[in-house]
């Protein structure tokens, strides 16, 4: 039988737990932002030098996820400013807003290395796909 004393400590660690994983899973968040936004702004471009000298068409998904590129790295003609310098501080404060106010759905944040690793593939399968012309091979 647990006296009144073990009783608080217990909710004391509870708390503490939940807490920690909440700003746990925030971090997991944030690093992700971070890296999407790099592979946006560094990696993409550079993907998409290598379709210029193609003849063929680039399948719609992957034109819009190279024109969100140029976007984030401030390509786009008559853009003042990148748009990772709108796009990540509003992230990260979107996401800290819902976190603080969910904070009983934490659990739901430990999707989020699972959602951000597929997210990674999905881009660059986007972006590779045409090279090796599966979306002709994919088409009924």
């Amino acid at each position: 039988m647990s006296t009144s004393s073990e009783a608080d400590i217990l909710n004391q660690v509870k708390t503490v737990h939940r807490r920690v994983a909440l700003w746990y899973y925030l971090a997991v968040v944030y690093v992700w932002i971070v890296v999407q936004a790099g592979f946006l702004v560094l990696l993409v471009p550079i993907l998409a030098d290598n379709y210029d000298g193609l003849d063929a068409d680039l399948p719609v998904t992957t034109q819009r996820l190279v024109m969100a590129s140029q976007w984030m790295a401030g390509q786009r003609p008559g853009q003042s400013m990148p748009g990772w310098m709108l796009a990540v501080p509003a992230a990260l404060i979107i996401v800290t807003i819902a976190g603080v106010l969910l904070r009983r759905l934490t659990i739901l944040l430990a999707l989020v290395p699972i959602v951000a690793v597929m997210a990674l593939i999905g881009e660059l399968f986007l972006l590779l796909a045409p090279l090796y012309q599966i979306p002709d091979s994919l088409a009924p």
